[in-house]
């Protein structure tokens, strides 16, 4: 990890990338993705602009809309997060193996350094949910990054302990309310 983490500091400061390099983040738990998020929050993607960074790198503004905050500064209904990659006329920026948010999903985000990090969500992918209402009763539910039942044993464990049944077999979807009384009892503890 730290030397993926060194190719990117590079990658932002605008020095040449090297090939052959993907994208990889540590392994999180339930509990770590609540500690380490300097900001929670639910929002539906609203827009993606490219630019150049100060540094030359080009990075994409993320925007959501209709954002609640569960954790940290609530100013804005809009919030928009920093990723590194892009394209600007002919030249892209991509980065293998780093996650994307899909324009018009909402998600439930976890995040951390924003605006200093190559991907600011707690544990990549791990630290995005997708909010989805359930068609026939129309509760949200929360899904995993991909829009699957989420899978990861810590989240499940948790959620087990704050109201909702572990599945032995396939895994069914999480509320919402049950997901944020979750991390509101890890917040309580903080």
């Amino acid at each position: 990890m730290k030397r993926a983490v060194a190719w990117m500091v590079l990658v932002l400061l605008g020095l040449s990338p090297v090939t052959g390099f993907a994208v990889s983040f540590d392994a999180k738990d339930f509990d770590q993705l609540v500690a380490e998020s300097e900001q929670i929050f639910i929002g539906t993607t609203s827009g993606a602009m490219s630019r150049r960074h100060p540094g030359g790198a080009i990075v994409t503004d993320v925007s959501f809309a209709g954002v609640q905050v569960i954790k940290g500064n609530a100013g804005n209904a809009e919030i928009s997060l920093m990723i590194a990659g892009g394209s600007l006329g002919t030249e892209t920026l991509a980065l293998p193996g780093m996650p994307r948010f899909q324009f018009g999903l909402t998600y439930l985000v976890f995040v951390q350094g924003n605006g200093t990090t190559i991907f600011p969500v707690v544990g990549g992918d791990q630290g995005m949910f997708q909010v989805k209402s359930d068609t026939l009763t129309g509760e949200s539910l929360v899904f995993d990054s991909r829009g699957m039942p989420i899978r990861s044993a810590t989240v499940r464990q948790a959620m087990a302990a704050d109201g909702a049944a572990p599945s032995s077999t396939e895994p069914e979807p999480i509320t919402l309310d049950v997901f944020l009384r979750g991390i509101r009892s890890r917040l309580g503890s903080q």
